[in-house]
C-alpha cells in the first residue's frame, strides 16, 4: 500500500510540475506578471551580465504580444543590438538577424531613430562588402602581394551598441 501511495504522490508531483512548465504555467505567469515587469526582468538579466537570459526575456516579451508598441520596439531594437554584436564577432547569420530586428523595431515605432541609424549602417556595410567582393583589390607584381589601401579588415565593433531602456 505504501508503494502505491508513494508512486501516486510522485506521479501527481510530476504532473503538477509538467503543467506548471507548460501552458498552465504560462497562463499563471501572464496572470501574475505584467508585461512591463517581464521586460524589466529581461533588463535586469542584462545588468547581471547574462546576455542569453536577457535575449530570452526580450523574446518572451515580444512573443507575449501584450506590451505596448513602443515597448516591443525597444525590445526588438535591443535584440538587434545583440545580434549586431554577434555579427561583429564574426557570425554572418547574426547580421541578417540584426537587419530583421531593426526593421521590425521601426515597424512598431517609426520614430526610433537609433534603430534607423543602425539599420542604415548595416545596409551600407553590406553594400560596401558586396562592392569589395565584386572587384579584385589584391594585385600581384613580381610575385609580391600588394593590398589596396581601400580594403578594410573586418575587426568587428570597437564598442558595443547602446541598449535603450536598460533602466525602466
Amino acid at each position: 500500500m505504501k508503494e502505491i501511495s508513494a508512486f501516486l504522490l510522485i506521479t501527481l508531483l510530476g504532473l503538477i510540475l509538467f503543467l506548471l512548465n507548460g501552458p498552465l504555467g504560462r497562463w499563471a505567469d501572464d496572470l501574475l506578471f505584467d508585461q512591463e515587469v517581464r521586460l524589466s526582468k529581461a533588463y535586469a538579466y542584462l545588468e547581471q551580465g547574462d546576455q542569453e537570459a536577457h535575449e530570452k526575456g526580450l523574446a518572451e516579451y515580444i512573443l507575449a504580444g501584450d506590451g505596448s508598441k513602443s515597448g516591443r520596439a525597444l525590445a526588438l531594437y535591443n535584440l538587434g543590438n545583440s545580434a549586431l554584436s554577434k555579427a561583429g564577432r564574426g557570425d554572418p547569420a547574426a547580421a541578417k538577424d540584426a537587419v530583421f530586428y531593426f526593421k521590425e523595431a521601426l515597424r512598431n515605432d517609426s520614430l526610433l531613430f537609433p534603430a534607423k541609424h543602425n539599420l542604415e549602417i548595416l545596409v551600407r556595410m553590406n553594400e560596401e562588402k558586396r562592392a569589395a567582393e565584386g572587384r579584385d583589390t589584391v594585385k600581384h607584381q613580381d610575385g609580391k602581394r600588394e593590398v589596396n589601401s581601400e580594403e578594410k579588415t573586418d575587426e568587428g565593433l570597437a564598442f558595443p551598441p547602446p541598449f535603450i531602456g536598460s533602466t525602466p
